[in-house]
């Protein structure tokens, strides 16, 4: 079964339940979801010299049908590396050369050929790979990363970088480069949906480097009493030891620590490093909530103990357990109007194919 484990619930979650037909409401995105995660397609233009190569194995694309946004339909597809170009960071699918795949917000800020070169050319460092994402150019008057210690050992496409810390940011999760302070190459795996955005508000790749840990959840929102696999994007280690991840109510669309909100912790972490904490939905109103984690061991390192940790969905039992699931839509924006996946509405349709197969044939801060 083709798990959502990494669906981008990483900022502001507005629900769309929109009547049929009103495809105002809907978003015009092609999403592909394989094991390795949910992609978002975009346009490849033929002069990128991007091109297939040979099979990653299968996935199923979600995209709306025909000129009803709010009409999707789910297509099995065979998947496709690309020349140049790895996996954990896009993809290709049989039939749509003028497609490419990318998996989370790798490359935002890059526009036309540097997005192309962007895609081909990540950091590495000590074995790890990293891509770069940059600050809008205008907008906002969020102020540029601070830069810190030169940092051996980086190149881009075989050649040295002049590579440094970011201050507040663990080397292991992003680094920047000398003289840039727009731009840092993001670990892969690391902050997978977030962006940065000149309005401080909504700057929420900064605020997820700069927290010890990051939390998607699976499935992506859910009713109270459900069971959810809260996915980290970091080792926990010693210092996360005994911390809590609370969920609380948010009333913006950003990843911040909400004021006016009671916390509920779902669960406590431990220092064994393990990826997925499961949960269960306690009874909570429906609505967006931030996963807040309280760390006293992280206050000599961060200086704070209290973080925003990503988004979740409480959902009303409606919206999980039937109906027409297609077009009850997640419409997930990360900075102005990114979009990125279905999580609630890929979680509604397979919830209610379990149960028709069960049913048997026949049987129908802010």
């Amino acid at each position: 079964m083709l798990r959502i484990a990494l669906v981008a619930i990483a900022a502001a979650v507005a629900v769309a339940a929109p009547d049929q037909g009103s495809a105002g409401t809907c978003p015009d995105l092609t999403v592909l979801e394989t094991e390795s995660g949910i992609y978002l397609g975009e346009p490849l233009p033929a002069a990128a010299g991007i091109q297939q190569a040979g099979p990653l194995g299968g996935g199923v694309i979600d995209a709306p049908e025909g000129d009803n946004l709010c009409e999707r339909r789910r297509t099995d597809v065979n998947v496709n590396a690309l020349t140049g170009i790895g996996p954990e960071i896009a993809a290709g699918v049989d039939g749509r050369p003028d497609t490419i795949f990318v998996l989370g917000s790798k490359c935002s800020g890059f526009e036309g050929e540097s997005r192309w070169s962007c895609l081909r050319e990540p950091l590495t460092l000590d074995g790890r790979t990293y891509v770069a994402t940059r600050y809008p150019d205008a907008g906002g008057d969020q102020r540029p990363l601070r830069l810190g210690e030169p940092i051996d050992g980086a190149a881009v496409a075989g050649e040295p970088v002049e590579a440094v810390t970011i201050r507040g940011v663990d080397p292991t999760a992003a680094v920047g480069i000398a003289d840039r302070p727009d731009l840092a190459y993001v670990a892969v795996g690391t902050c997978l949906f977030e962006r940065f955005d000149r309005r401080p508000l909504y700057d929420d790749l900064r605020r997820c480097l700069e927290a010890p840990i990051w939390f998607v959840f699976d499935p992506a929102g859910a009713p109270p009493g459900d069971e959810v696999t809260a996915v980290a994007d970091r080792s926990a280690g010693d210092d996360l030891a005994d911390a809590t991840v609370s969920l609380a109510r948010s009333t913006v669309p950003a990843d911040v620590v909400p004021r006016q909100s009671q916390p509920v912790v779902v669960f406590v972490l431990d220092a064994t490093g393990a990826a997925g904490h499961q949960f269960t939905v306690p009874e909570l109103e429906p609505g967006r909530y931030e996963a807040v984690l309280e760390c006293d061991g992280c206050a000599t390192a961060a200086g704070k103990t209290v973080f925003p940790a990503g988004s979740f969905l409480v959902a009303q039992e409606s919206e999980a357990s039937g109906g027409n699931t297609l077009t009850t839509v997640i419409t997930i924006l990360i900075g102005v109007a990114f979009l990125a996946a279905l999580g609630l509405s890929v979680y509604t349709w397979r919830r209610g194919r379990a149960r028709r197969r069960a049913a048997g044939p026949g049987n129908g801060q802010e």
